[in-house]
């Protein structure tokens, strides 16, 4: 495993990196990155939807207000952790469900 000198032995075939995640910061930034995105996949298109047919009949207040609550419980714990990367998709997350409610509320009536 090591050689006389100390250091490591080179290994001849080395494989390319293509997607290991090495360090806890790659990992925070890969789960934060993909909880971003997945945001962004589930209520943008709910919103251009809503906002073309203006209609929210189909969407649960429940769920919208079960997500808000959610996003803002990890906003918090965001600031408890001081996770600069967890405060932006929540901030990011409270403000496309706040827009989902208002187009619910509007809407709907």
């Amino acid at each position: 495993m090591f050689c006389k000198n100390g250091y490591p032995k080179r290994q001849k075939n080395l494989k390319k990196r293509i997607f290991t995640l090495h360090t806890e910061s790659e990992m925070k930034n890969f789960f934060w990155a993909l909880a971003f995105v997945t945001t962004l996949i589930g209520f943008i298109p709910q919103i251009i939807k809503a906002y073309r047919t203006k209609s929210m009949k189909d969407v649960s207040m429940f769920m919208l207000l079960n997500c808000w609550v959610c996003a803002f419980a990890w906003l918090v714990y965001g600031f408890c952790i001081s996770d600069s990367g967890l405060i932006l998709s929540e901030i990011f997350c409270l403000i496309v469900t706040t827009v989902s409610i208002m187009q619910k509320i509007s809407y709907d009536r």
